[in-house]
């Protein structure tokens, strides 16, 4: 992202929020109705678009991203495109992994988005993801030290040190 101005900011700003919320709004679209093509839950980040687009654009281009809960936008923003994206949500093949994740567990480390975590504890409430997601990703995805980024169910972002 290259911006002359404030305004260029603003407006490319803008075009990113509309983007994301679009294809939320076709995602939830695809998920109701009598003969769905999405098939369980889907929990968009409508009327959270502006959390991942100002949190990326204020990023390091080496940042890697873990979202939970309402991570499309996330994943969006971390450069999956819109196709490969809503066709693993449909789970069809030539989704971002396969069709085999589905909105659930979305990934794509080449884009700098590990996972889209949910994790639940015994009483089924969210744990704080800065815990749970923090230890998953040493154990599995570090082998130097990185800087990961990680959105928690509300909006927020967390950055997270690793080493």
């Amino acid at each position: 992202m290259v911006v002359a101005t404030e305004w260029d900011f603003l407006a490319w700003a803008y075009e990113q929020i509309a983007r994301i919320r679009s294809f939320e709004e076709l995602a939830l679209a695809l998920s109701t109705g009598a003969d769905p093509s999405i098939a369980g839950s889907v929990h968009t980040c409508i009327g959270q678009e502006a959390v991942p687009v100002g949190t990326l654009a204020a990023l390091r281009p080496d940042d890697q991203i873990v979202a939970t809960y309402r991570g499309h936008g996330w994943a969006l923003q971390s450069g999956i495109e819109p196709y490969e994206l809503l066709a693993e949500l449909c789970n069809r093949a030539d989704g971002v992994n396969g069709g085999r994740a589905g909105s659930a567990l979305v990934m794509a480390p080449h884009h700098r988005f590990l996972a889209r975590i949910i994790h639940r504890t015994a009483r089924n409430r969210p744990r704080p993801p800065n815990t749970w997601a923090r230890n998953f990703i040493a154990k599995n995805f570090i082998k130097q030290p990185i800087r990961i980024v990680v959105s928690d169910i509300n909006g927020l972002a967390l950055i997270a040190h690793f080493s």
